[in-house]
């Protein structure tokens, strides 16, 4: 198909930034440790923002090669201004990259709807916790939230404020569980990361980076909300274990109480041993962390150097394949 200069070079910076995204995702993925490891040996909210910059990273990093590198590449070898060929599979993974992009900004536009309808449901109970409306959302079933993107909101159901249902010291507990997942505006980067489109790398030895994050996040808040208090703890952790019981399907873009089914276990472990932390293979965690992190800079360097080199040897290869 012949195409313009300027549609070439659209098509080439969406094919090559999709390519690298598959490629820089697939080395932050395997070359990150677990949260609990990183938990062990920094502090919980230090962990949340290392994986935030993580899977920020690994979404926006290959769009700034595409287009810092590749492209200004292409443009300063590319002496054709006339129309020019341009192979169907090249056109092909730039039209998939466009619609995968479209789909992760859509999905994510259809979730934020679903989750201020959800949210149109709760009346506001005239309690706060740090300072913060609690809202009751009328439903059977138990569910503890924060909603909002930048004006952040506490939803607890109607059902947990039974007072045979949870003990008020353990809802206390874990309403400061949510307030400290709204005071460092969660819910906006989980649609940040949400917006951005991801391969979503994972297996069952190695999570992905979006539910690193998440379980980072969590253990974060659990900290905070604790303060190490042992009485605290062991509220928290028998609270996420009669919620385990009680599976509910929130929307997505919602920070809620139970995350995750597959954290309670890591969760409890953690409130559990909040006062006795573990010291034992914290200074190889440590080292482990520091390795991985110097050979993923190193990568990194190393493809920002071949995307400058090489980035009009790259496109002619990649926009006449096939």
């Amino acid at each position: 198909m012949m195409l313009s200069p300027l549609l070439r070079t659209l098509c080439f910076a969406l094919a090559s930034g999709g390519l690298l995204l598959m490629v820089l995702e697939g080395l932050i993925w395997r070359f990150t440790p677990r949260s609990v490891e990183l938990t062990s040996t920094r502090s919980p909210r230090l962990t949340e923002r290392w994986f935030l910059s993580a899977t920020l990273s690994a979404r926006i990093l290959p769009w700034l090669l595409a287009c810092g590198a590749l492209v200004p590449a292409y443009l300063r070898g590319e002496d054709n201004t006339s129309a020019e060929r341009v192979a169907l599979p090249c056109i092909a993974v730039a039209s998939l990259v466009l619609l995968w992009i479209s789909a992760a900004i859509f999905r994510s536009a259809i979730t934020s709807l679903r989750t201020q309808r959800y949210c149109s449901g709760c009346q506001s109970t005239g309690r706060t916790v740090a300072g913060r409306q609690v809202h009751v959302h009328h439903g059977s079933h138990s569910l503890l939230a924060v909603a909002g993107i930048f004006r952040s909101r506490l939803i607890v159901s109607e059902h947990l404020l039974e007072e045979h249902h949870v003990a008020a010291p353990a809802l206390e507990v874990a309403l400061s569980h949510e307030a400290a997942h709204a005071s460092h505006h969660d819910n906006l980067k989980l649609l940040l990361l949400s917006l951005l489109p991801r391969v979503g790398f994972s297996s069952a030895r190695r999570s992905s980076l979006d539910d690193r994050w998440r379980l980072a996040a969590e253990l974060a808040a659990d900290h905070e909300s604790t303060a190490g208090d042992a009485h605290r703890s062991l509220l928290l952790a028998d609270l996420l274990v009669v919620l385990a019981r009680d599976r509910v399907a929130a929307p997505a873009v919602m920070v809620t109480l139970l995350s995750a089914p597959d954290h309670l276990r890591l969760r409890v472990e953690q409130l559990l041993r909040a006062t006795a932390p573990r010291t034992t293979g914290t200074a190889s965690l440590a080292r482990d962390s520091r390795l991985s992190i110097l050979s993923l800079s190193a990568a990194l360097l190393a493809l920002a150097g071949a995307c400058a080199l090489f980035g009009h040897s790259a496109a002619e290869l990649l926009l006449h394949l096939g």
